[in-house]
């Protein structure tokens, strides 16, 4: 499969996520809906799926990127690193 960038931009704006959950009134997505949205294949590699596809999702809906180990992982501290950060939305990735 080709990812040309018009491939990426299109994927990425039609993905229409649903939040995972909210926490006060910060939207919570999930990194493995947007894979799935974009690449149902898995076929990108994880460094280009971050570089082209996460960082244009979180462009699009003025969003940030929250990321820690399971043990580490806290849908609290991924809404404070949104709210800190002036925005009401936040993707998330567990790394374990």
């Amino acid at each position: 499969m080709s990812f040309t960038n018009n491939f990426i931009e299109d994927k990425v704006k039609n993905a229409n996520l649903e939040p995972l959950t909210n926490w006060d009134e910060i939207e919570i997505y999930n990194i493995c809906h947007l894979m799935v949205a974009v690449d149902p294949t898995y076929s990108m590699p994880y460094e280009e799926f971050n570089k082209k596809v996460l960082n244009r999702w979180l462009e699009l809906n003025d969003a940030v990127y929250y990321a820690a180990p399971r043990e580490n992982f806290s849908y609290y501290d991924a809404a404070e690193t949104a709210r800190k950060a002036g925005k009401t939305k936040v993707m998330v990735e567990d790394l374990s």
